[in-house]
C-alpha cells in the first residue's frame, strides 16, 4: 500500500511538472503549478519528501544563531529538497540559471527566493547573497556548481568562501549521503528508496581571513578546509586543489 501511495506521488510529480510526453504543459497550468508548489512547500511538499526518501538528519544543534553559508555535497536535485527543511529558519538557495530548464525545479526556482547565479555575470548573485548575510539570513551553497555525474566531489568554486569571508559569517559543512544513488542525473525519476541522510557539521570560523575576499588563494584555503570537512560527513573522497 505505502508503495502504491509512493508511486503515485512520483507520477503526480512527474506529471505536473511535464516529464510524461503528452501531458499538459500550457504556461498558465505551469505557473499555477509553480506558485502551489512553492506556497505548500512547508505543509505538504516537504513533509511527503521527507516521509518517502529521508532516512537520518543528523547534526542539526549544530546551526549557530544569527547568520550563516551551508556548504554541502551536490550529487542530485534531491540535495535541494533535502536542505530545504533541516534549519528551523528559512534558507535561500544559490541556484544555477539552468535551473530555470528544468521542470522539477524551475517552477520553485522562479517562485521562492532563490538568488541565480548567471554563468556570464554572477557579481549581482553574490550582492543579493551578501544582503542575505547582512540581513541575518541562511545561504545554502554547493561549492561544487552542478551536480556530480559520478557521484564524486569534484572540481569546487570559491563563491561560498568569498561571501563567508566578506559577510564575516561561518560556514557550516554538510554531507549529503545517498543522493546520486536514489536520483542519479541520468534518470528521469527517482528511486523508491529512503535512503537520503543528512550530516550537519559544527560551524568553521575563519576570523582571520575576514576582509581578504578578494584573494583567491585565501579563498581556495578556506575553501578546501571546507571541502575536506563536508567530504568526512558525506563519506567521500576530495582532493584538494
Amino acid at each position: 500500500m505505502v508503495h502504491h501511495i509512493k508511486t503515485n506521488i512520483v507520477r503526480l510529480i512527474s506529471l505536473l511538472s511535464g516529464r510524461i510526453p503528452g501531458t499538459l504543459t500550457l504556461k498558465y497550468f505551469y505557473n499555477l503549478y509553480s506558485r502551489l508548489y512553492v506556497k505548500h512547500m512547508d505543509f505538504i511538499v516537504y513533509p511527503t519528501f521527507k516521509m518517502i526518501w529521508i532516512n537520518k538528519i543528523e547534526g542539526k544543534k549544530n546551526f549557530p544563531d544569527g547568520p550563516f553559508i551551508i556548504a554541502a555535497n551536490h550529487q542530485s536535485y534531491f540535495d535541494f529538497m533535502g536542505l530545504y527543511g533541516i534549519a528551523s529558519r528559512k534558507i535561500i538557495f544559490f541556484a544555477s540559471e539552468k535551473l530555470l530548464k528544468t521542470p522539477i525545479l524551475s517552477g520553485w526556482v522562479k517562485h521562492s527566493e532563490s538568488i541565480i547565479i548567471r554563468k556570464q555575470n554572477n557579481s549581482h548573485a553574490m550582492d543579493k547573497g551578501l544582503e542575505v548575510l547582512k540581513k541575518g539570513g541562511i545561504l545554502a551553497i554547493f561549492p561544487q556548481g552542478t551536480r556530480s555525474r559520478n557521484g564524486e566531489i569534484e572540481k569546487t568554486y570559491l563563491g561560498a568562501a568569498r561571501l563567508a569571508l566578506s559577510a564575516r559569517v561561518p560556514i557550516v559543512p554538510v554531507g549529503i549521503r545517498n543522493s546520486f544513488e536514489i536520483f542519479p542525473p541520468q534518470e528521469r525519476y527517482p528511486r523508491l528508496n529512503k535512503e537520503l541522510e543528512y550530516y550537519i557539521g559544527e560551524p568553521l570560523f575563519f576570523e582571520k581571513f575576514y576582509g581578504r575576499e578578494e584573494d583567491e588563494t585565501t579563498c581556495r584555503k578556506v575553501t578546501n578546509v571546507v571541502m575536506m570537512k563536508v567530504a568526512e560527513l558525506a563519506d567521500k573522497k576530495y582532493k584538494q586543489e
